[in-house]
């Protein structure tokens, strides 16, 4: 064994340095594009950077394609370059196609744009890779601290809370801040079979934006029904100074009421019924 691994340790090296530039590449490339929409506020950084479209854009997407798009285009210990430049143009388009492709006459603008802009950032990570490969196994290093970091972003809560005051009883909670901006949860028990109707109620006099949303313990955003309109709504909907909103628990679990705002400035007040 240890005969076969001083053999092959090169083609080790090798085979280590290639994926770990593509995975740092990848974790640069989507701070890059993070950076770029939502500034330098952390919350809104870390709340892009879980965003499940760019995720997967940027990792298994990117990755497997680049690695597939260099073994097309090594022959014979020689890259063919303008197919390689072929290659990663199609890279770019190629997601916006499959997202769009069905309604294509309807959003052909917009795939034009956001495959112009695909196209760049494949261009971009092309660049990335092809620079970090040199360095060898620093960029072994570089690509676990740069994955480590990414995991850190988005599983962690960059909320700003200031000046905030609570309180909370048995089927109300009410909470002010002088500033907000991220998420604040309210936790409730439900049981199998139980209805909770809830309503959130915000005075007239706030600063900001804010909206609301359900939440499981695992984090997954629920489907409830609008009192109103009697009309389900996705998760996210917001209502507020007073619109009710009812959701039927399918397993026993704790809830989260979510209110989310904005550079936010006032208070939310929460009312909740539960029936079996």
């Amino acid at each position: 064994m240890n005969g076969w691994l001083a053999n092959n340790s090169y083609r080790l090296e090798k085979i280590a340095v290639e994926w770990s530039a593509r995975l740092a590449a990848s974790c640069m490339m989507l701070f890059l594009v993070v950076l770029s929409y939502s500034g330098w506020n952390l919350f809104d950084i870390a709340t892009m950077m879980s965003s499940k479209w760019l995720l997967v854009l940027f990792f298994p997407y990117a990755i497997i394609y680049s690695a597939i798009a260099d073994f097309i285009c090594f022959r014979k210990g020689e890259k063919h370059f303008l197919l390689a430049v072929c290659c990663y143009i199609a890279g770019g388009y190629i997601p916006f196609f499959i997202a769009f492709g069905q309604h294509f006459y309807y959003y052909i603008i917009t795939i034009f744009f956001a495959g112009t802009i695909g196209m760049i950032c494949s261009f971009l990570y092309w660049g990335i890779v092809s620079w970090l490969k040199s360095y060898r196994r620093r960029t072994i290093w570089l690509a676990i601290c740069s994955l480590l970091l990414v995991s850190f972003a988005v599983t962690h809560d960059f909320s700003v809370k200031k000046g905030m005051k609570e309180q909370r009883g048995e089927e109300h909670y009410e909470v002010s801040f002088s500033y907000f901006h991220g998420i604040h949860k309210i936790a409730i028990d439900l049981k199998e079979g139980e209805t909770l109707h809830y309503s959130i109620a915000i005075p007239p006099k706030f600063e900001g934006g804010y909206g609301n949303y359900l939440t499981n313990s695992r984090n997954q955003q629920m489907s409830h029904e609008s009192h109103e309109k009697h009309e389900a709504h996705e998760a996210g909907y917001s209502r507020g100074n007073g619109g009710g909103y009812s959701f039927t628990a399918s397993r026993q679990d704790t809830y989260f009421i979510v209110v989310t705002g904005e550079s936010f400035k006032g208070s939310f007040q929460i009312n909740w019924s539960i029936c079996s």
